[in-house]
């Protein structure tokens, strides 16, 4: 039980709140793993992953190498480790069984026991380098610069109007622009992605309606000649907090049954 009231906005930062507490253990265990490597290439990974900020914050070049990191060590390890079932049932998906991999994954990594490494290989220091060769391979090969490799530049919105899909040529004046957006597509309460993402924020108080916020992607309006069509876009994508309740009527609609 509190002893303070919470506001309006106290609530709608939790929307927006970019902690990446889930993979705090991983980049402790990658910043073990770059201190512990002879390869010079490494070096300047690990001051981006040491200084990574903790948020997935569409800045940061550490919470972007952390994530993948992570994502590669999982369809390598886990595959393997779920072989045994594929070669009984070739249908066999570990991922419809139980999305709570986490756990096995993590007991893996940190006990590293003999003969669960892929391909038979006992040296997990070379696997973990190996896996973070991997993950970050666009970077490594030069194909893009590292200070260029931010996360805003992978987790980007992709908003696009229903009849841009039937007619592509228009799609360019109707679908929202692209945006680089902080937060993660899971493990974190602020929810983005290409495909997913918050679809309205709002927080209200009955009887303190006045105080509300509503924020909606693309705007209140579906049609691309509104005037309306956008408006508040870009607050729902920076967190602009706009009012819940409606301003200033300026046309209104009226039904006559029977005229």
């Amino acid at each position: 039980e509190l002893d303070y009231p919470i506001t309006e906005k106290e609530l709608y930062d939790i929307m927006l709140d970019d902690e990446a507490i889930f993979l705090e253990r991983w980049q402790r265990q990658l910043v073990d793993v770059l201190g512990s490597s002879n390869e010079e290439a490494f070096s300047p990974f690990l001051e981006q992953v040491r200084n990574w900020g903790g948020w997935a914050d569409k800045s940061s070049v550490g919470f972007r190498l952390v994530k993948e990191y992570r994502n590669q060590i999982f369809s390598t390890l886990m595959a393997h480790a779920v072989q045994a079932c594929l070669t009984y049932n070739e249908n066999c998906d570990y991922n419809r069984a139980t999305k709570q991999w986490e756990q096995p994954l993590w007991q893996l990594v940190s006990e590293r026991p003999d003969g669960w490494l892929p391909g038979g290989g006992r040296d997990w220091q070379y696997y973990f380098e190996q896996q973070a060769f991997e993950a970050w391979k666009p970077v490594m090969i030069g194909e893009i610069k590292l200070e260029n490799y931010r996360w805003g530049a992978k987790n980007i919105t992709n908003i696009a109007h229903p009849l841009s899909r039937a007619v592509p040529d228009i799609a360019g004046y109707i679908d929202m622009p692209v945006a680089e957006q902080s937060g993660d597509s899971e493990n974190i309460p602020h929810i983005t992605g290409r495909d997913k993402g918050q679809s309205i924020r709002m927080v209200v108080s009955p009887g303190h309606e006045e105080d509300g916020i509503m924020d909606l992607p693309s705007g209140p309006s579906g049609h691309p000649l509104s005037p309306y069509f956008g408006a508040g876009h870009d607050e729902w994508l920076n967190g602009g907090m706009m009012p819940f309740l409606p301003g200033e009527t300026k046309w209104s609609l009226e039904f006559l049954p029977g005229q």
